[in-house]
This record gives structure tokens, sequence and C-alpha cells, in this order.
């Protein structure tokens, strides 16, 4: 039972999960890291007691979060030293109760406090993608993805999620207390010198391969299509293809695949593309669109879940049919690719980091009233 907590004077104590952070830094991760700058943004412009303290907990069998950032966090606290999952469920109690947090923020389904805390808690959902009929996951892992989501929304007091998509999922699994949309923003990247190697026009993708990304959808558009597929350059490692037929399919159009790169290669080879691809077909929120638009890119993009939320109400998402179409459309009419730049730099300009955070820190309070 919780027990109610009197709103103070002095700056609210968050503990943020930043065990996404471990590994290449997309996805969730990029998510987490976001979200600290963002808050840290928002405490520059604040009053003293309307600030925050941002502390960080993290489960160590993942490995360790990049000391950049470690050193966004007042201190940091690893939770799993002894009892695996068990010990982690009852030492992070314990570690929240010694540095006085009032919120702890789950950036994902990995761990919800056990028994003998009793602040809030609030946890981001990305998506419920293992539940879905079609999901290439083993039973297993789908059974382990659903025990642990039931364990996180019993407890949650506050669930975040970035689209509408996912808000259906969550309440489709019986969830009834707040669920508050908040899509993840981006800043505009640091202009990067274009890669040495890369085409004059290329294609880009972004993601790690797996049957949901769609990146089959798009070889066998562009493999069908009566023109040669342009120039295709590939940013992910595999996750998913064990007989190897989307990787296959890819090749046969010409993919270059450079696995994960760093962010500031990951720039570059975005900025100087000349049609960012999304085909996927589901997401719970979209990264590499919302990255694209903001860098000034022609994006094509799929439904995908939440990937038409992300486009907005004025642009219609391409079926898969029609990829090859549209990128060959894009490729060959300079005006049509402008016009598609500029409705893209438009619409990214309404995601930001700060209306994030901004959103993200109204949870924490709410939560902390207990509205």
């Amino acid at each position: 039972m919780n027990i109610p907590i009197t709103p103070t004077r002095a700056p609210l104590r968050i503990a943020v999960d930043i065990t996404p952070t471990v590994g290449h830094g997309y996805g969730v991760g990029r998510y987490v890291v976001d979200l600290l700058d963002g808050l840290i943004a928002l405490n520059r412009e604040a009053q003293p007691h309307e600030r925050v303290e941002l502390f960080g907990v993290y489960q160590g069998h993942h490995g360790t979060p990049p000391k950049e950032v470690i050193a966004r966090c007042v201190s940091v606290h690893r939770y799993d030293l002894i009892g695996g999952r068990v010990g982690a469920w009852l030492r992070l109690p314990w570690i929240l109760r010694h540095i006085n947090a009032a919120v702890y923020h789950s950036t994902s389904t990995i761990a919800i406090p056990g028994p003998g805390w009793h602040g809030r808690s609030v946890v981001t959902i990305q998506d419920c993608y293992p539940l879905h009929d079609g999901a290439a996951v083993t039973t297993r892992h789908r059974r382990l993805f659903r025990q642990l989501l039931t364990r996180i929304l019993t407890r949650a007091d506050q669930v975040i999620v970035p689209s509408d998509c996912t808000k259906r999922d969550v309440l489709g699994q019986g969830y009834r207390g707040p669920v508050t949309v908040t899509p993840y923003g981006v800043t505009p990247p640091t202009i990067r010198p274009q890669p040495t190697e890369a085409p004059a026009h290329y294609i880009l993708t972004v993601s790690a391969i797996e049957p949901r990304k769609g990146f089959d959808l798009l070889a066998n558009a562009l493999l069908t299509y009566d023109q040669p597929p342009p120039p295709w350059i590939h940013i992910g490692g595999v996750r998913y293809d064990p007989d190897g037929t989307t990787a296959a399919l890819m090749d046969r159009c010409g993919c270059r695949r450079l696995g994960w790169v760093d962010g500031v290669v990951r720039e570059a080879w975005l900025q100087h593309a000349t049609v960012l691809a999304c085909p996927s077909r589901l997401e719970g929120y979209g990264y590499p669109l919302v990255e694209g638009m903001a860098a000034g890119v022609a994006v094509v993009a799929t439904e995908g879940g939440s990937q038409g939320e992300i486009l907005g109400p004025d642009w219609e998402p391409c079926a898969p049919p029609d990829l090859a179409r549209d990128i060959h459309a894009l490729f060959n009419d300079e005006a049509l690719r402008q016009e598609r730049i500029q409705r893209g730099r438009s619409r990214a300009a309404l995601l930001t980091l700060a209306a994030t955070a901004a959103q993200t820190l109204g949870v924490y309070r709410r939560c902390i009233v207990g509205h």
C-alpha cells in the first residue's frame, strides 16, 4: 500500500533506470540519454524548488553504463549484485530508500521495485511487440515479456508511452491507470561532412534487422520495380534473421550493411542520404524517422504502428508495394524531394527534447500529488 507523499520545496529526487544505455545506445538507450539531457536543461531555467535531482540505477549483468551517462546523474547505483532477478527486486527498494527518491522511473519492463519502498513508480513502455500475432519471438520470450509487463503494470502509478499505438496495447493488457502519450523529441544533429566512401545519392535505412522492421518489404519492392535499385546503405546489426532471408534480399539489392556505428558516423550518413526509408511493420516509436526529418532528409515510411502518427495528419504513409515507386520519384524529382524535406522539418520542429522532458516532469509531479 502506498503512503501519501507530501510535496516539499526541496528539489524532487528522481531515480531513473539507465540500464538501457548499455550497448550501442540507440532506441531505448537513446531515449534515456535524451530524457536526462532534457531534464537537466529544464533545471537550468527552473527555480531551485522546481528542480529535480537525477539518480541512476542499473542492472550490472547487462554491462556498465557509459561514463557520459553516469556523469549526468548525482550518483549511480547497481541493484543486482547478488541473488539474480529476485536479488534485484529486493535490492532496488533499499537503494531508493537510501537515496530518498520520491519517484522511480523504469525506462523499460526490466524491473519494478519490490516490497519496502513506498514512493511512486513511473514506467515507460516503448511497445508491446512480443505480444502481437506474427511477432518473431519464441514462446518463452513472449511468456517472459507478458510476465514482466503484468508485474510492472500492477505496481506502476503512471505509465508513459511514446504513441497512441502503444497506449492501445497497454490498455489492451488490462491496465486502467493513467497513461500519458509523450512522443520522443530530438534535436537537429550537428552538421557532419559526407562520408568519403558514400555514393553521391543513396537510400539509408537504420535499425536492427528483424522481421518487424520490414527490410524484406523494401528489398522485394526494389527488386520487382522496373528500374534498378538505387545504392542502399544500412546501419544496424542483425537481431533476428535465423535463416538469413532478409539479409540475402538486402544483399541482392546491392545493400551495403555497415552494422552498428557510433553516433557521429550515423549522423554523417543520415544527413547526406537522398532518402531515408522506414518500412516497418510495427513500431512503438520510430527514432530514425524523427531523426531523419529533423536532419532535413526526405523520408519514405509505411504506417508501421506509430509511424503514421509521427508523420502527422497531413502526410499519407506509403503502402509497402509502393515503396520503390516513391523512392525513385524522390531520386528523380528534386522539387518533390525538397517539398518532402520541408514538410519533414516542419513536423520534426514539433517533436522536441524540451517537450518530452517537460511532459515527463509533469508525470512525475502528478505522481507526487496523487493525481
